[in-house]
């Protein structure tokens, strides 16, 4: 079996990634491309608990797990399908130099519940800025 690689398309998705009741996962940091980003969250199957993806960001020389982007906008999920969530300038804190993801699967009253999903990649644009007219 061969081990992924750290090229860009392998870090910028999961594919059917597992996560059990109460877990919270990062995603690995990677560069902003753009002042704006569209995120989607595909769920692939869902038994009880409900996931939640939030959007983190710091500087090239920040450490640490960085600051949630804004802790009113998040990508939220308790059924199958696809759910998209928009951040860029005006959202929290804007976007930094990286950004990652925190995946978080809520808690269940003692039942063994699991969540399978994978994030597409991320559509990243700038804004449109209009120019007067001379």
């Amino acid at each position: 079996m061969n081990s992924c690689c750290p090229c860009p398309p392998c870090r910028e998705r999961f594919l059917g990634v597992v996560l059990e009741a109460g877990d919270v996962v990062f995603s690995p940091w990677t560069p902003r491309r753009a002042d704006r980003v569209r995120a989607t969250l595909d769920v692939i199957a869902i038994s009880g608990p409900q996931i939640t993806v939030d959007l983190f960001t710091k500087n090239t020389r920040g450490t640490g797990n960085g600051n949630i982007v804004d802790s009113g906008t998040s990508i939220v999920a308790s059924t199958t399908g696809r759910t998209t969530q928009s951040w860029g300038p005006t959202t929290g804190i804007g976007l930094r130099e990286l950004v990652r993801y925190r995946f978080t699967i809520g808690p269940t009253a003692g039942l063994r519940t699991n969540v399978v999903f994978r994030m597409l990649p991320p559509v990243w644009y700038s804004s449109v800025y209009v120019l007067p007219p001379p």
